[in-house]
């Protein structure tokens, strides 16, 4: 046998038990344990939409660097506006199938 080092740790082989379904690993729930990673998710989230949205060179410069800005927002908001009414109403037309698909996939 060789000796535990740091590199080698021998790890126990689990032995099945007579009638036990197998189960598959699972990845965390949005719920429960895993609140701080939702949270740390939220925040990041939100630091990025700051940070994207924000024109920082435009106001430094006072407003010579980027003088397309807001025409821009305009732009990103109907665009995105239009992303969400979509996305709403392939959700609430394929809202069943969609869920009904991914329980399958999952079950592979």
């Amino acid at each position: 046998m060789i000796p535990p080092t740091p590199t080698h740790v021998p790890t126990p082989t689990p032995t099945p038990v007579a009638g036990a379904k197998r189960q598959r690993a699972r990845a965390p729930s949005a719920s429960g344990d895993s609140g701080a990673l939702l949270r740390t998710l939220w925040v990041a989230g939100a630091v990025l939409l700051l940070l994207g949205l924000f024109p920082l060179a435009n106001l430094m410069s006072g407003g010579r660097e980027v003088p397309w800005w807001s025409r821009a927002v305009l732009e990103w908001l109907v665009r995105g506006a239009l992303v969400l009414a979509l996305a709403a109403a392939l959700a609430a037309a394929l809202g069943d199938g969609l869920e009904r698909a991914a329980r399958r996939a999952r079950e592979l």
